[in-house]
């Protein structure tokens, strides 16, 4: 399956198969999906200068060419000069999950944040994620809390 993907870079006209990929990933997380924050995250990734080249997705070769996932790599540069990479969204379709379509994103995303020049590439992973990410040489550095009042 992976090895005949479109791999891309999103467009406008991907927006509507976005939302889906976004619902599934809401859905999975037990978060609601926030229209007006898709809306903003969407105008960020596709056309601000300095992240428009970051979201990419995986696209099925076969008619109607459904997208099967997503990712969105940022770049974060500090007030000296350094860059950062951060993987923010990583979504898959889930009827294509197991079958490397992540793989493919990530793999995409990573190489993407290298040819920018990043120094070091951050991914927040949810517990069972974390050994998936480590396998492609992230190390945990720290734990993020929550707290809700």
């Amino acid at each position: 399956m992976s090895e005949k993907l479109i791999m891309r870079r999103a467009v406008p006209d991907d927006i509507p198969n976005l939302r889906l990929l976004m619902k599934q990933l809401c859905d999975t997380q037990n978060v609601p999906f926030n229209e007006k924050r898709f809306k903003w995250g969407v105008k960020k990734r596709l056309f601000d200068r300095l992240q428009k080249q970051g979201m990419f997705v995986a696209e099925d070769p076969e008619p109607p060419h459904k997208l099967l996932g997503m990712i969105t790599a940022e770049l974060v540069i500090d007030p000296y000069g350094s860059a950062e990479g951060y993987i923010r969204t990583v979504v898959v379709d889930e009827s294509a999950r197991g079958r490397g379509v992540g793989k493919r994103l990530l793999q995409a995303s990573l190489e993407y944040l290298k040819e920018m020049g990043v120094e070091v590439i951050r991914i927040n992973s949810r517990g069972s994620k974390t050994k998936y990410f480590e396998s492609f040489g992230f190390k945990p550095t720290y734990t993020v809390m929550e707290y809700r009042p």
